[in-house]
């Protein structure tokens, strides 16, 4: 059997019923094997902070995000909008996936990123 491609899906949304996370879930059900799409959430990254990570390093939430995608062929984010911008929670868990510095090219260097959202709409 041919190597597949493997792509770490993150969802923007911490909310239980997020569109995005079931966009990502029926997605991957549609993917063909050898290929898989590994759907993450940002559930359970605390909010970043410079002096919890001096004093306890990377929390391992964070650092299994970090290593499913370091280990990915490719990341897609889905994310809502929230006034005219991506959330918070997912600002800060990129921002924790870039820490420390020294540790960007691995987690994101060298693979095609792929951004997508899913809404209920208007009215």
């Amino acid at each position: 059997m041919a190597e597949g491609m493997r792509i770490v899906a993150l969802s923007g949304s911490a909310r239980r019923a997020s569109f995005n996370t079931a966009l990502l879930r029926a997605t991957a059900a549609l993917l063909a094997p050898p290929h898989a799409l590994e759907v993450r959430t940002i559930a359970g990254i605390p909010l970043y902070d410079g002096d919890l990570e001096q004093e306890r390093g990377i929390p391992d939430s964070v650092a299994a995000l970090k290593d499913a995608i370091a280990g990915a062929d490719g990341l897609v984010i889905a994310t809502p909008e929230y006034n005219h911008s991506l959330p918070g929670p997912l600002k800060n868990a990129i921002d924790w996936c870039s820490r420390p510095t020294g540790d960007i090219e691995r987690v994101f260097g060298g693979r095609p990123v792929a951004l997508c959202g899913a809404t209920m709409g208007t009215g």
